[in-house]
């Protein structure tokens, strides 16, 4: 979902994170930028949206309105010639070519005005090479150079790299201002309702949950985790075991993992009440509040290990039936 850039005022584009915002602002305002830094936040909350909206609004900084609206244009479609992306795409990683291949017109003098920036967003998918190579300018970065950043977590990157750039926490609106988003959107309702809790207020990611491309791909990958998860709460073993030997590769296990970590805040979230009553889409309604989320989220984690190391998949699939039935009524009756 491409960033509405049409506001001279960037941070009237950006939901929740005031300081964050105020902080950022003040920087523009005061001309007194760093060389590099990184918004770093859960996958969703909006952090690849707010360095492109910083970026747009760094360039045309002190141009005239006509300018400045084409300047934001540019931006947003990726052409404007003062700013170099990249991100991992559909890739797992950001090589070290891909770096060197963006950083190599850096020491040129931008084209207009008075900074070239560099995008990478997922920063914490660069290979140790790459960000290697990034260091190496970030050490020494010409006057005119920005580096923008954005990663789910800082720690992601190497310490070398991380020491300098300064860090921005970008945290996701509450679910009710989503919620209210989507309304002014024309989109409310229980489905949206729904998403909006799953996901923690973070507007990315409802919108994909709702978009009619990614959407049924998407609600299919959470429904089979809660599914799992509603099993593992009724200690329905043999249906645990079949949800976890369903995944025909390592990427679908990958991306079955992946949904179960990100739905045990949810969970957390159920557990305490925070949720407002509609319907759960589990087979567990009352029984998940009763799941040891921690040491669930700690299996999981042993899982994903085994799975980037290349473990055999049938031998994990079977070690995860056993072990995350075992956690998830760990300390319980």
């Amino acid at each position: 979902m491409s960033p509405d850039l049409k506001s001279t005022d960037f941070t009237s584009e950006f939901k929740g994170n005031p300081l964050v915002l105020q902080t950022l602002r003040a920087v523009i305002d005061a001309r007194r930028l760093p060389h590099a830094m990184l918004f770093e936040g859960q996958q969703g909350c909006g952090t690849y949206t707010l360095a492109v909206l910083f970026a747009a609004q760094v360039l045309c900084q002190g141009q005239p309105a006509e300018q400045a609206e084409r300047i934001r244009r540019q931006v947003e479609e990726g052409s404007h010639p003062d700013l170099r992306v990249v991100t991992s795409g559909e890739r797992s990683s950001i090589s070290v070519d891909e770096v060197r291949a963006i950083i190599e017109d850096i020491y040129l003098r931008p084209n207009e005005g008075e900074k070239k920036i560099i995008l990478i967003g997922g920063a914490g998918e660069m290979t140790p090479q790459a960000q290697n190579a990034l260091l190496k300018v970030l050490e020494e970065p010409p006057e005119h150079a920005l580096f923008l950043l954005t990663a789910e977590s800082r720690q992601a990157l190497l310490p070398t790299v991380l020491s300098r750039v300064v860090c921005f926490s970008v945290l996701p609106p509450s679910p009710e201002e989503c919620i209210e988003h989507f309304a002014g959107l024309g989109q409310g309702g229980g489905e949206t309702a729904f998403a909006a809790h799953l996901f923690g207020g973070a507007i990315g990611s409802v919108a994909r949950y709702l978009s009619e491309e990614e959407g049924p791909a998407l609600q299919a990958k959470v429904q089979a985790a809660l599914d799992l998860l509603g099993a593992l709460a009724q200690r329905r073993l043999s249906a645990v075991a079949a949800a976890l030997y369903r995944p025909k590769n390592r990427d679908e296990m990958g991306a079955l993992l992946e949904e179960l970590t990100q739905l045990l805040p949810y969970c957390q979230r159920l557990a305490l009440g925070k949720v407002p009553p509609f319907p759960l889409r589990m087979k567990a309604d009352g029984e998940i509040v009763n799941l040891n989320t921690e040491a669930l989220y700690r299996e999981i984690a042993r899982g994903r290990v085994s799975l980037q190391r290349n473990c055999n998949l049938s031998l994990l699939q079977a070690s995860l039936s056993d072990r995350l039935a075992r956690a998830a009524h760990e300390g319980g009756q």
